[in-house]
């Protein structure tokens, strides 16, 4: 998306307060940091939207700034926009539909910044450190890791009990059926064990 792992949580936390749903603040950021990197590449289209707020999308280096950089700038400066049709319609060319509804959550950025944002929503617990992130990432590719070794063990285990399925089938239509049954059972295992 574009942002820190530590400023998505914080927005995730105060959009959830601002009544911004998960998926529509991902939208948004995510269109957001399209339209910047369109921005950046030079697109008149994606320029207009960031010079109509006097916003830029390059650092004194020629490089496109972080998403939540320009994030804090959009959102102080439509703070000062009176008209809240306006406003409306400059988050919607940025943000996408989700614009209009992320509008409380800019507001709360502009008076916070991102910095008092995350600080924020890291007094209320609701930011997960890197580390813990990092340690949950290993601990999932080894629990997938293990759930396919699980479906192989499982797909052995079936095909063996077939083959001995089909062996007893045979052994259940003659005569001395105890004495198959422990021939064929050997027979498999010997055939097994190769």
């Amino acid at each position: 998306l574009g942002v820190t792992t530590a400023a998505l949580q914080a927005l995730q936390f105060s959009g959830a307060q601002a009544g911004v749903k998960t998926e529509q603040l991902e939208t948004g950021i995510s269109k957001l940091t399209r339209t910047i990197g369109e921005a950046g590449e030079g697109s008149d289209d994606a320029l207009k939207a960031f010079n109509k707020l006097g916003v830029g999308v390059l650092d004194a280096n020629g490089k496109i700034r972080a998403t939540d950089a320009v994030l804090g700038d959009i959102a102080r400066v439509m703070a000062g926009i009176d008209d809240p049709a306006t406003r409306a319609a400059l988050a919607v060319d940025l943000f996408g539909k989700s614009g209009q509804r992320m509008l409380p959550l800019l507001t709360e950025i502009a008076e916070r910044g991102m910095p008092g944002l995350i600080a924020a929503a890291q007094a209320a617990g609701a930011v997960v450190g890197d580390d813990l992130i990092n340690a949950f990432d290993r601990a999932s590719d080894q629990m997938t890791v293990f759930g396919m070794r699980l479906t192989v063990i499982a797909a052995q285990g079936i095909s063996d009990l077939a083959k001995l399925a089909a062996g007893l089938k045979g052994m259940f239509s003659s005569g001395d059926i105890s004495n198959q049954i422990v021939a064929k059972t050997r027979e498999i295992i010997a055939a097994e064990d190769d």
